[in-house]
Parts: structure tokens; sequence; C-alpha cells
């Protein structure tokens, strides 16, 4: 069987260590128009001599740029303010969500991880308020 190399893959190792093509154009020794089409998927044939350089230097195992992806939906992470954060860091961030997500996935498979118990926190904002006022003397407001 074939392995095909997949563009988007280069492209999440890029923005996940915080690379530019020109560096690691100049890094693996090829032109940085040669690593553009790779990213974009224009080159029909890569050698797998030049896949391993861009893996070495990106520092992901090779058989990452040969995957197929399965990327979470948007929903998944949350910014305070989505019209400050720049849309290079917003996919950055949910591009390390998947890859922790297949972390967890993988490991599933061999460990048994204990289940959440998230505490229902319903009327704790009207507990606070009572024990403020309860602080602060004011016993009848607080009744």
């Amino acid at each position: 069987m074939k392995r095909v190399f997949n563009p988007k893959r280069l492209n999440q190792a890029l923005m996940y260590r915080n690379v530019t093509v020109s560096e690691l154009a100049e890094r693996v020794g090829e032109q940085r128009q040669t690593i553009s089409m790779y990213r974009n998927g224009k080159m029909d044939h890569i050698d797998m001599e030049k896949v391993s350089k861009i893996s070495n230097v990106l520092k992901f195992p090779l058989q990452f740029f040969f995957e197929v992806d399965n990327i979470v939906e948007d929903g998944a992470v949350f910014f305070r303010s989505q019209l400050t954060a720049k849309k290079n860091y917003v996919y950055a961030q949910k591009m390390r969500l998947n890859f922790l997500i297949k972390i967890y996935r993988f490991l599933s498979d061999y460990i048994d991880f204990p289940k959440t118990k998230i505490p229902n926190c319903a009327g704790l904002a009207q507990r606070k308020r009572l024990v403020s006022l309860e602080m602060n003397g004011d016993w009848e407001q607080a009744l």
C-alpha cells in the first residue's frame, strides 16, 4: 500500500512548532517555493528522504505526515474575545486540542481513566452572597 503525504499535516506541524515556510526551507535545505508546494498539496510525489528531513526538523514522527485528519468540531475551543485572538493562534489551539484528544484516545486503549466527578455548583452565587452579608454583619439582609 502506497503512503500518501498529507499536506494538512505539514501545515499543522508548522503551526504547532511556530515555524515559517522560509525557516523550514532553510533548515531542510530546500527552496521556499518547494516547501510551499508541499504545504499546498501541489506536489504529486515527495521523496521519502525529504519528508524524513522535515520530520526531524519539526520533531514529529514520520508517520504523522501520512495520517488522515480527524478534526474536532469548532465549538471545543473558547476564547474570551474572538475579535482580539489572531486566526493563526485560534487555529493552533484547536490543533493542539486535536493532538490531546488523539493522545487520550490512544492511551484509553491501555489505561482505564477514572470517571470525572464534577460538583453541582448551582446556587453557589447565592450562598456566597449570604456568607458575605453574614460576615459584614448584615444579618437582617442575609435572612
